[in-house]
């Protein structure tokens, strides 16, 4: 059986959690917006919190796969966690164990992923099975970030790395059939969802612009 890879619209949380703070973070309720936000359609979540410990962050994981339900729940790094949170993916950045070691941890039916950026040597995603490529724009989480790609930047990569690539960074609902023209799989996305008064709303208008 082939991994399953992400849905064409994935979304990110926050990555700031701490102990102590009932999953809850400056947008809000984390589980309460996950599930507003499922409501509306949402079918995918990267879990990406390095400040919980494996016990909590096991905790979040298996609570937002029953959210979930039958969607697609990726975790961040912690590859000897996917198969107690009942995970589809191990998501890999520049700090973590390669490709090839979360392969050896997962098995070959889970979707392994990577983040690159301009510059990367395809050697860093040798074993990976799709990847995240940006900043596309100018993230909307954060203002430290590498210069923005832009879509001729993000169209380039997607045709040279020839693996399913979802773009990530600053892609509203508005952007995000242009960063889907350049050939990539979807978009990944942070701030354009969680940093909202109504993430189901927003959620819908990913969709709806992504004809899903």
């Amino acid at each position: 059986m082939s991994p399953l890879l992400p849905p064409q619209f994935l979304a990110l949380t926050p990555g700031n959690l701490e102990p102590g703070q009932s999953f809850s973070s400056d947008s809000g309720d984390l589980l309460q917006r996950v599930r507003a936000a499922c409501s509306a359609g949402l079918s995918g979540l990267l879990l990406r919190e390095p400040l919980l410990p494996d016990r909590l962050f096991l905790e979040l994981a298996r609570s937002l796969k029953a959210i979930l339900g039958s969607g697609w729940l990726g975790l961040h790094d912690r590859a000897h966690l996917v198969a107690p949170a009942e995970a589809q993916a191990v998501h890999l950045g520049f700090r973590s164990i390669t490709a090839g070691q979360a392969r050896s941890c997962v098995g070959p039916e889970v979707a392994v992923g990577m983040s690159t950026h301009d510059g990367d040597e395809r050697v860093a995603w040798n074993s990976a099975d799709y990847l995240f490529h940006g900043p596309v724009f100018a993230p909307l989480s954060k203002s430290d970030h590498l210069p923005p790609v832009g879509t001729d930047g993000l169209q380039r990569f997607v045709r040279s790395a020839g693996i399913p690539t979802w773009g990530l960074g600053g892609i509203t609902p508005d952007l995000a059939p242009a960063a889907c023209a350049t050939g990539a799989r979807g978009v990944a996305c942070l701030g354009g969802w969680l940093q909202t008064d109504d993430p189901a709303a927003k959620c819908r208008a990913y969709l709806e612009a992504l004809a899903l």
